[in-house]
């Protein structure tokens, strides 16, 4: 039944994203633009409450330094408490689309923002701007990282769950696993929210999947080139801070 109601609310909540991407001026059968998204982040948050329900990601509160207990044998990615990564994982930087059509990405180019979560509250990543509409020739923006500094792939079988703190602006994001056999942009990927309080986000391996548009290939993670963290929500502002990113087996 609550698979049922995913899909009912996925359903309706695609059509109202493509009435709010295209509406005629001014409202669409008594809905103005801004009602449309407001209903959109509703039903969104409607369905990842039931995502969460059905152990498609966890949230946990975060209240203090030392009220996350990282397991022995994770494999800690950053915690952006240095200016290079701990773990041997290549840099991070932003990129986004050159299209002109309206775009903005800050801090450009990356640096690591000051105050991070409770667990490392010195430092974290971040980006802030705007993402343009969702149309060709198509518009983007990424933070993201090698997960080796080699620039090779990474095996990500081992590992059960991916751990990291965000704090934003209560929008949808997606966090994406690239991997080598993907050859044309269909990558594996989650979505969470990122409320406006630190909060640590727990996503299974097993839940990443890749869209229907592109080429499906096995939900396998011995190729993994990157990861990236980018805004899901088009013809919007977005403000999204990340730390404490940790594959836990």
């Amino acid at each position: 039944m609550q698979k049922l109601k995913i899909s009912l609310l996925s359903f309706f909540a695609v059509g109202l994203l493509w009435a709010a991407a295209s509406p005629p001026e001014g409202s669409l059968g008594g809905w103005t633009n801004d009602q449309l998204k407001a209903e959109v982040y509703r039903l969104r948050r409607e369905i990842q409450d039931l995502r969460e329900k059905l152990g498609y990601s966890e949230t946990v509160e975060i209240k203090g330094k030392n009220s996350v207990k990282i397991p022995k044998d994770a494999w800690e990615l950053d915690d952006f408490e240095s200016p290079s990564p701990t773990s041997g994982i290549g840099g991070w930087s932003l990129e986004f689309d050159h299209n002109n059509m309206g775009t903005t990405i800050i801090p450009n180019p990356y640096q690591r923002l000051v105050g991070g979560s409770p667990l490392s509250p010195g430092f974290c990543a971040g980006m802030k701007g705007h993402l343009g509409p969702s149309e060709a020739p198509w518009t983007w923006a990424y933070l993201q990282t090698n997960l080796n500094s080699q620039g090779t792939t990474v095996d990500l079988n081992g590992y059960k769950e991916l751990w990291f703190t965000v704090k934003g602006d209560g929008k949808y994001y997606i966090t994406s696993l690239r991997r080598a056999i993907v050859q044309d942009y269909c990558d594996f990927q989650a979505d969470f929210v990122a409320p406006e309080q630190w909060t640590l986000v727990k996503i299974p391996l097993n839940k990443f999947s890749q869209p229907t548009w592109g080429t499906q290939h096995p939900r396998t993670f011995n190729d993994v080139k990157n990861m990236a963290f980018s805004p899901e929500l088009h013809e919007a502002d977005f403000d999204l801070k990340v730390d404490d990113i940790v594959f836990v087996k």
